[in-house]
């Protein structure tokens, strides 16, 4: 089994924390609003050029109404 880097885990979660947000309909504005984490931060986030801390995934999933667990199931190209 071939390891991915890190950077990859974080392309591979903000692409899943996009879609999430996509799916409930939220701007990254709205998004900001209800996790008063900022929409810039959001975007980044989402673009794969930050690594979120445990408790922005935290405050993220509270936002999206979900549970935390469920920011990080996501998948990724495995490179077998």
């Amino acid at each position: 089994m071939t390891y991915l880097s890190n950077d990859e885990y974080i392309k591979a979660f903000g692409k899943h924390l996009r879609a999430t947000r996509l799916e409930k309909g939220f701007t990254c504005e709205k998004l900001e609003e209800l996790t008063s984490i900022d929409a810039k931060q959001i975007s980044r986030l989402e673009r794969g050029e930050r690594s979120p801390t445990l408790t922005t995934i935290y405050y993220l999933a509270k936002g999206l109404g979900i549970k935390p667990h469920k920011l990080l199931e996501f998948d990724f190209e495995d490179k077998e």
